[in-house]
């Protein structure tokens, strides 16, 4: 008991004792004759030898006396919740024979204005008559009143009784405080009395909440709850926290995963256990903060590895997260198992476009989770799009892409693809998109690029939207082989038209150019091809993407000879009488040709010499990226300049890959610089192919051949075995052999290709993998053809001085 409580019992019991001395005395009885208390006690507590005077004990008789109970209060605050309030004394007792008028309360010791706040609410009439209360919280005072003075002392008792203390603070100051109460009759105040309220904090649980609705997994791993709110009233770093899958668990399909972005979630990492479908978070030494922990839980995505996943079951993930002393709420989000869409993903870096069409993708693939087939696809340009100047093109090859068919909106700018009732696989559907080819017609001043976006439905869900970029090189300028030329009327010769382009590459576009003479009367040109029709001069155009190469024509008369049958050696019969010889006609001095040689009667080889001469004059030494340490470097830098093969965009050359039938075809009728024969050959898989004019002129003359069924089947690796029987189509082998056919272990007698094999190997063309095997149906690479090529070329002695003697080609005879 504290002091002043002290004091007021002892005042008590003074006043109590006074009442009963007085009442037992007789009525006779003087003032004077009543006995006086020996002692007083002082409020120390010790003895006071003086006796107080009747106006001493009048007015302890007279001050109302107020006590409070033993013992101390206790406040806890609120864990994120308003802290309930305590009642500060419902034991509190008051004497006082009169009506009391008012009252106070106040944190007398300890008191944090904004935080602690006494109450009382007057909640009935009979129990607290019409007392009322207002509190200053400056102060910490609470005063109490009657206005009518009518209150009796047990209404104050209870009015006193009810009074309340709280704590607005989320962690509040834990000092005690002393509350004091005191009460007045309007004359004397009482005493005042003590009561000691203790307080406590508490730890603030994390908040967290998750959003509403419910998330959808369609084959891609997706976000549980991008919108999930974290929040802790008094820590600013969190330590743990787990993501289970806590309703419909499916342990061998759901998956929880969480990567950390390396900036938005500081050391946050996360285990996640297949069994239990949980998945832990942590934070080392509880470091990360909480806009930290809310980006790294925003991220956890739910996944499913089934081809055949429950869709019919909701799946609920349940968050938690602690700040090392207190776990917050459990927070729920629901997700959908749909549904899994097919996945579209496009290979890396640009498609670069020159002239005719290109595949815009040929290295695309498509997946799809939980289908076969596939119903329908668009290919469209994102940006930008120049209407009736480009186009994309489809063609279904017959055999590899099913029913899909394809149909282009010129004014949207869309291939549409469709298959008849969805029955296209995956693979034919993938086949299809590769095979998708751009086209234009424009030749722009400048290279400008353009996004092609591929989208493919199963029927139910579309894919996601895969872009691949596409740079339309700008047409720099047109080269012809030669600024000038000779012939005679009746002789034919042709030239070669360049295109080249803002990437440095070379495209031949002799039969793609228009054509046109000065004056038709001495020479007509068709496709490059020019034939002298009488003797004079003219000029040669050619029109080709907006620009123009001319080349200077002269054409002579054919030599007139007096008496052909007669050699020119042969003494003439003598006369009697010399005639003077009449002066011959000159005859015109010959255009040099090229000493014959064991290719076939359809390549000239004056054609390659004119085309590897001005290719020597204007292109550069070059060596790929990937082909420095290479066995064919010199090869492939020799070709280079030659403009027969071109590297990727990347600036390498890819030795080691197959080459395809449509690839080896395009570089054969550049290298040894073939026209079109006499037959027209055509194949059902061709049509509108990048590469079907040099097949055609192939085939035309009986280079190539297709299959059974009428195919070419130009995206197909070439064999080492096809490419001996080009060798075969284009020269002599027999010839060219210096001893006899070699012969491979692994080529059976009865082999199709069996002699031309072992007469190219003899002729130094081609060889083995090996000394025993030569394998004559795996691919040949890259590297592979250009070496070959070279070396058929090089048996021409005057071809293969041209590059070998060209002035700082930084390469050794090959």
């Amino acid at each position: 008991m504290n002091n002043r409580s002290k004091y007021a019992a002892i005042i008590t019991l003074i006043w109590a004792f006074q009442m009963v001395t007085s009442s037992v005395l007789p009525e006779s009885a003087s003032a004077a004759d009543d006995p006086q208390p020996a002692a007083i006690v002082s409020e120390g507590g010790a003895a006071d030898d003086s006796s107080p005077n009747t106006n001493q004990m009048t007015n302890a008789s007279t001050q109302p006396q107020i006590a409070t109970s033993d013992g101390t209060t206790s406040f806890r605050a609120g864990n994120n919740t308003i802290a309930t309030p305590v009642t500060v004394d419902s034991n509190i007792s008051i004497n006082d024979a009169n009506t009391l008028v008012s009252a106070t309360v106040q944190i007398s010791n300890g008191f944090h204005p904004g935080e602690d706040l006494l109450q009382f609410v007057n909640t009935s009439s009979v129990v607290f008559k019409d007392i009322t209360a207002s509190y200053d919280s400056e102060t910490g005072i609470l005063s109490l009143t009657s206005a009518s003075h009518t209150a009796t002392v047990d209404q104050w008792i209870h009015a006193l009784q009810a009074v309340t203390y709280t704590n607005t603070a989320i962690t509040p100051d834990t000092a005690n405080r002393i509350i004091t109460f005191t009460v007045s009759d309007g004359t004397v105040s009482s005493n005042p009395a003590d009561k000691t309220v203790t307080v406590t904090t508490v730890n603030q649980a994390p908040i967290l909440t998750t959003t509403g609705g419910t998330s959808t997994f369609k084959g891609i791993p997706v976000a549980i709850d991008s919108g999930l709110t974290l929040s802790d009233l008094d820590n600013k770093m969190m330590s743990a926290a787990t993501v289970s899958i806590s309703g419909n668990f499916f342990s061998k399909e759901d998956t929880l995963d969480f990567t950390n972005d390396g900036s938005t979630m500081g050391n946050i990492t996360g285990s996640y256990n297949a069994v239990t479908g949980t998945l832990t978070l942590t934070s080392s030494g509880a470091s990360a903060t909480i806009a930290q922990w809310q980006k790294a839980l925003r991220e956890v995505t739910y996944g499913n590895t089934s081809k055949n996943p429950n869709t019919a079951a909701i799946r609920t993930i349940s968050f938690t997260v602690s700040d090392g002393i207190a776990s917050s709420n459990s927070a729920t989000k629901t997700v959908k198992v749909s549904n899994q869409p097919p996945v579209v993903t496009t290979s890396a870096g640009l498609t670069s476009y020159t002239a005719g069409t290109v595949p815009v993708d040929p290295a695309l693939s498509i997946s799809d989770p939980d289908d076969q087939t596939l119903a329908s696809g668009r290919v469209s340009f994102v940006s930008p799009y120049h209407a009736g100047k480009e186009d994309l093109q489809f063609t279904n090859d017959g055999k590899t892409m099913g029913n899909i068919s394809g149909r282009f909106d010129p004014a949207s700018g869309m291939l549409t693809l469709t298959s008849e009732n969805g029955t296209a696989t995956v693979s034919e559907w993938e086949s299809a998109f590769r095979s998708v080819t751009y086209i234009s017609s424009e030749n722009a001043s400048e290279p400008s690029n353009r996004t092609i976006r591929f989208v493919v439905s199963d029927g139910n869900d579309e894919s996601n939207q895969a872009d691949k970029g596409l740079t339309v090189q700008s047409l720099t300028r047109l080269s012809v082989n030669a600024s000038s030329l000779h012939m005679e009327v009746g002789q034919s010769s042709s030239v070669l038209l360049k295109a080249l382009y803002s990437n440095q590459s070379e495209t031949d576009v002799t039969k793609s150019a228009a054509w046109t003479t000065a004056d038709p009367a001495v020479a007509e040109v068709t496709n490059g091809e020019i034939t002298g029709k009488s003797a004079g001069t003219t000029v040669i155009t050619a029109v080709y993407g907006g620009k123009s190469e001319s080349l200077n024509l002269t054409v002579t008369a054919k030599p007139v000879v007096s008496n052909p049958s007669q050699p020119a050696d042969t003494p003439s019969a003598p006369s009697p009488a010399p005639v003077p010889t009449p002066t011959p006609t000159p005859t015109p001095t010959p255009i040099p040709q090229m000493p014959e040689s064991s290719f076939r009667k359809f390549i000239r080889a004056e054609d390659i010499a004119a085309s590897f001469r001005h290719a020597l004059a204007i292109n550069p030494p070059e060596r790929f990226a990937d082909t420095y340490t290479h066995w064919a470097a010199k090869d492939i830098a020799v070709a280079s300049r030659l403009g027969l093969v071109n590297g990727y965009g990347d600036g390498s050359f890819k030795p080691d890959l197959p080459i395809s039938r449509a690839e080896i075809s395009e570089l054969l009728v550049s290298a040894f610089a073939l026209r079109q024969g006499n037959e027209v050959v055509t194949f059902r898989d061709m049509h509108d192919h990048w590469a079907a004019e040099s097949i055609g002129i192939l085939a035309s003359n009986g280079i190539v051949k297709g299959n059974a069924g009428g195919l070419f089947q130009a995206g197909r690796s070439l064999t080492r075995a096809e490419m001996a029987q080009m060798m075969a189509n284009l020269a002599d082998l027999s010839e060219l052999a210096t001893g006899e056919a070699r012969h491979f272990t692994d080529i059976a007698d009865s082999y199709w290709a069996k002699d031309i094999i072992g007469q190219a190997a003899a002729a130094g063309l081609l060889e083995g993998r090996d000394e025993t095997r030569f394998a004559p149906n795996e691919p040949v690479t890259r590297a592979e053809a250009v070496t070959m090529i070279l070396r058929l070329l090089g048996t021409n002695a005057d071809l293969r001085s041209l590059w070998s003697k060209a002035p700082s080609n930084g390469y050794t005879q090959l």
